[in-house]
């Protein structure tokens, strides 16, 4: 039998081999990205993607220090230690493996119809999504820029060297917080209507970045929170107190996990306020009323009950009285919420009750203090001259920005919505009576935005200038 070093170093030599082998692969998947890109500096398209920098470089540091990592174990000491780090760095590689693998996706997707390749989009199911998905990714790359300007701003972007690079996966909504690439389910190809969640995984990136600035000493001394980090910290003793949970480091993460995503619910609305139905049509109910009480239920979840984050958006629009000014955005909110209290009134007994309407309660006072601060902030929600062209019903989406085009056609979708009395507006959501129209007209608003307004702003800071191949 081998002896436990040998199958050490065996083990140590395969991870090695791995790492050494994605770094090749990653410079080939660098370079084919590079001659996609720099065979469009000859002409007068847009390419399909910008040449994402930013991307690649987090790949190669990231990958550099799972190499260093690797060269560091001697794996004939401490055997213990150096199965467990070999543990890490095998499934560190794995991630890696992964992410390499879904931009050699995104890249198949996106040269798509440029004549680059014989076929377009393989996974389309009609000759209008085959042309739709030509423009698809820019469009989404286009809303992704503007979500990010608006949240993050301008300084941030700048600092991060950001450009705006998206892929349509088999996964769920995310942003890589290393590498700023935003992730889309593939079926959201062709249904844009979900995009503007983006907005929430978007907010996730500024409150990390809010967090980072804390010290711990700082957060001792919190009496009066005057930042979105210490409003986030100086609120988890609150919320531990709802849930009845031990004031200690593992039950704070849980009422950290939870408060992040309604800050984010809170933020995303604030910049984008039709997130308040894409958002609440994507919520999943976190109680198993077999398995655990609703109290036991959010005692280990890592995210809020759906009535409390529905409550929290809504407090939002209520602050900028789109509900008091728009019946069908109210109708709206009033049937979303009249959907859970049904749900709520079968599942869960009168201490249930109890417990959801203090949650409810903290939820309303937190989006209303964050709302207090973001008014504050350089965070950009919708200008009054854009809410009162939403409150007056405008279709106008001539030079809008894809936030505000978003909003636009949600409102216009509403009401056509509200003109179909067979049907309640909720029962309505599932349907594709209007969801073609809105995807070629938001897609094809993005992509003249992406055109005419982000890709010369890049190309004007000569970052990506095609002759200097960076390869």
């Amino acid at each position: 039998m081998p002896s436990y070093d040998l199958l050490l170093k065996e083990r140590y030599e395969s991870i090695r081999s791995q790492l050494v082998s994605l770094k090749s692969t990653i410079s080939l998947l660098k370079h084919n990205y590079w001659t996609i890109y720099s065979n469009f500096s000859s002409k007068n398209t847009v390419p399909p993607f910008i040449f994402p920098t930013m991307t690649f470089s987090t790949l190669e540091d990231y990958l550099e220090k799972l190499i260093l990592n690797c060269l560091a174990s001697d794996p004939t000491k401490n055997i213990s230690k150096i199965f467990s780090s070999q543990n890490e760095l095998s499934d560190r590689s794995n991630e890696l493996l992964t992410e390499i693998v879904r931009m050699y996706t995104s890249l198949t997707q996106r040269i798509a119809g440029t004549g680059l390749m014989n076929q377009i989009e393989t996974h389309s199911i009609s000759q209008f999504e085959q042309g739709t998905s030509i423009k698809s990714y820019q469009a989404v790359d286009a809303l992704s820029y503007d979500l990010v300007n608006r949240i993050l701003g301008k300084k941030w972007m700048t600092d991060n060297s950001y450009i705006p690079f998206s892929i349509f996966d088999y996964e769920g909504y995310s942003m890589n917080p290393l590498s700023y690439v935003a992730t889309l389910p593939y079926p959201d190809t062709f249904r844009s209507r979900f995009w503007p969640v983006m907005a929430h995984e978007i907010s996730h990136i500024l409150v990390y970045t809010e967090v980072q600035k804390l010290s711990k000493k700082k957060l001792e001394t919190i009496r009066e929170p005057k930042s979105l980090g210490e409003l986030l910290f100086y609120s988890i003793e609150e919320l531990l107190d709802i849930l009845k949970l031990r004031h200690d480091e593992n039950n704070s993460n849980t009422a950290y996990s939870q408060i992040t995503e309604l800050f984010c619910d809170i933020i995303a609305t604030y910049t984008c306020p039709i997130l308040f139905i894409t958002g609440t049509l994507n919520l999943r109910h976190y109680l198993e009323p077999e398995q655990h009480s609703l109290l036991q239920a959010l005692q280990i979840a890592t995210h809020p009950p759906s009535d409390s984050r529905i409550i929290a958006m809504k407090t939002v629009l209520d602050r900028n009285k789109i509900l008091k000014n728009d019946s069908i955005f109210q109708e709206y909110a009033e049937s979303v919420l009249d959907l859970n209290n049904e749900k709520n009134s079968k599942l869960i007994d009168l201490n249930s009750f109890l417990f959801l309407t203090e949650y409810n309660e903290f939820a309303a006072k937190l989006a209303n203090k964050v709302v207090n601060y973001l008014e504050k902030s350089s965070i950009q929600g919708l200008k009054s001259s854009e809410w009162k062209l939403l409150l007056n019903g405008t279709s106008d989406l001539l030079g809008r920005s894809p936030t505000m085009a978003m909003n636009i056609l949600w409102q216009k979708r509403l009401k056509t919505i509200k003109k179909d009395t067979k049907k309640s507006m909720i029962q309505y959501f599932n349907s594709r009576h209007t969801e073609f129209q809105l995807l070629e007209n938001f897609i094809n608003s993005a992509y003249q935005y992406y055109v005419g307004n982000i890709f010369p702003k890049i190309e004007e800071k000569g970052r990506y200038d095609v002759r200097i191949n960076t390869c």
